[in-house]
Formats: structure tokens, C-alpha cells, sequence
């Protein structure tokens, strides 16, 4: 019963990660597909997860949270990246 469960699961996250790697390719925006990218490690991490549920071991648990911490970092320098190229540029000649 919990195998059939687990491979529900990574059927389920196989046809997820369809439209998202369609939003990566298409994607009109830099931010569309940093989301999308942001999205297909969770989906990543996920089946690391189902992983180690399927194995019973704890084997890809260490290298699922230094995906999720790595992927962290980025999206912050991304959200910096952004925020600076968005933000108003500064009269330096006036003063």
C-alpha cells in the first residue's frame, strides 16, 4: 500500500514538472523562469524526498537540504539583482 502511495506520488511529480519546464523555455520574463527554476528544485528536493521514503534510508536527505539552502541563496541574489536594476539611479552630480 505504501509503495503504490510513493509511486503515485512520483507519477504526480513527473506530470507536474511538465508545465514547468514549458514555463522555463516560454517563459516571457527573467523572473518567469527564475520562479519556474525555483519551482523545478522544489520538485527536485521532492523526490529526493520520495526517495528516501521509497528506500527507507536517510541517504539523500543531506544533499536535498544543501539543494534547498543553495537554491535559497540564489533566489535572494536574483531578488537583489532585480531590486537594484529596478531601483531609481541616483544623482550623484548634484551634490
Amino acid at each position: 500500500m505504501f509503495e503504490t502511495i510513493l509511486l503515485c506520488a512520483a507519477i504526480a511529480l513527473g506530470l507536474i514538472s511538465i508545465p514547468i519546464v514549458y514555463r522555463m523555455i516560454v517563459g516571457p520574463t527573467v523572473l518567469d523562469r527564475a520562479v519556474a527554476l525555483d519551482m523545478l528544485v522544489v520538485q527536485v528536493i521532492m523526490g529526493l524526498a520520495l526517495y528516501s521514503a521509497w528506500t527507507a534510508t536517510t541517504f539523500a536527505i543531506i544533499p536535498a537540504l544543501a539543494l534547498s539552502a543553495t537554491a535559497f541563496i540564489g533566489t535572494l541574489a536574483l531578488a537583489r539583482f532585480v531590486a537594484r536594476a529596478d531601483a531609481p539611479e541616483r544623482k550623484d552630480a548634484e551634490q
